[in-house]
This record gives structure tokens, C-alpha cells and sequence, in this order.
């Protein structure tokens, strides 16, 4: 254990804040990393990785410490601890603040589903050769996955934004052979 002691640390203090001495904090520490070893607990420690962040600005000057409860629903309503990891780093780059993890919850929530109906858009867009021509010089159909509209979000940063990129790419009759 080396730097993972001080994401243990937080953790723990959002989970139980004090200790009756040093060698039961000690004994806790070693327990949740071996817990950590478990898919669960690995995932709530990678979203306590973003609070424990200085460049995370959510929570203003404010340390925030979630219980296991609250982390288990920001990963559950975030669409898994991966996409609630992209969500959290999304709404901080944005300069969203909350005052408590309830409130960030809901915003977790929100950004989720808006992003699960703009990959919607897009996979209809990208799959309809009657609306999109990007493709058009392709020598048959091509299908565009969810994984790839995914990649293609990521990748290019545009958000809600990239469908209208990509029409405006079509508008001026730019073509993609393929993928």
C-alpha cells in the first residue's frame, strides 16, 4: 500500500469519521484494502479518487465525504462507476458547485440521462442513410455501434453538440469511406 492509503483515508472518513485509537484506524485501513481487491469497493474508491482531487471545485472549499450509501447511488444513478466517473469530471470542468452529495446526485442523474439521449440521437443520425450522408462513398450500408458513438462523443469533447458537427460536416458534403 503506498498512495492508496490516502484514498483509504478519505473514504474511511466519509464512512466513519473518528476511531477509537490508531491501531483500529490502522486495522480499517488494511480491511478496505482488501475490500478494495472487490469490483465494489474498487469502484467507490475510484469516485473518491475525483473528490479527493484539488482541482475538483464542486464542493467549493468544502471537503466532501459521501457514506458508502450515497456513493453506491451516485455510481448506480451515474450509469456505473465508469460513465459517474466521466459525469463527475464533466459537471466539475463545467464549474458546477453543490452544497451537499444529494444535490450532486441529482445533477449526476440529469447529466446522465441527457447524455443517454444525445448517444440515442446520434446512433439514429449516423444509422440513417436517408439523413446522414457521411458515409455516403462507403460501398454499402454502414452501422454505426453504440460503442463507437460513445468513442466518437469522448473523442471529440462536442457533447450535445457533435450531432450538429457532424451535420454541418454532411451540409458540406464531407465524406468518410468506412470507419
Amino acid at each position: 500500500m503506498g498512495c492508496e492509503s490516502l484514498i483509504i483515508l478519505w473514504y474511511l472518513a466519509g464512512t466513519k469519521p473518528s476511531y477509537p485509537s490508531i491501531a483500529a484506524l490502522s486495522e480499517a485501513i488494511v480491511a478496505t484494502y482488501k475490500a478494495s481487491l472487490s469490483q465494489e469497493m474498487s469502484e467507490k474508491l475510484m469516485i473518491v479518487t475525483v473528490f479527493a482531487d484539488p482541482e475538483v471545485t464542486m464542493f467549493g472549499e468544502t471537503t466532501a465525504y459521501f457514506s458508502d450509501v450515497e456513493l453506491e447511488e451516485l455510481i448506480d444513478v451515474g450509469g456505473g462507476a465508469l460513465e459517474c466517473y466521466e459525469h463527475l469530471h464533466v459537471l466539475n470542468n463545467e464549474g458546477f458547485t453543490f452544497s451537499s452529495p444529494a444535490q450532486l446526485t441529482v445533477a449526476v442523474e440529469q447529466r446522465h440521462l441527457r447524455q443517454a439521449e444525445i448517444e440515442a440521437s446520434l446512433l439514429r443520425y449516423l444509422n440513417s442513410p436517408e439523413l446522414c450522408g457521411v458515409f455516403s462513398e462507403h460501398p454499402g450500408p454502414v452501422l454505426v455501434s453504440l460503442d463507437e458513438v460513445r468513442r466518437i462523443l469522448y473523442h471529440s469533447r462536442a457533447g450535445d453538440q457533435c450531432e450538429l458537427f457532424i451535420k454541418l460536416l454532411d451540409k458540406r458534403k464531407i465524406k468518410f469511406n468506412g470507419r
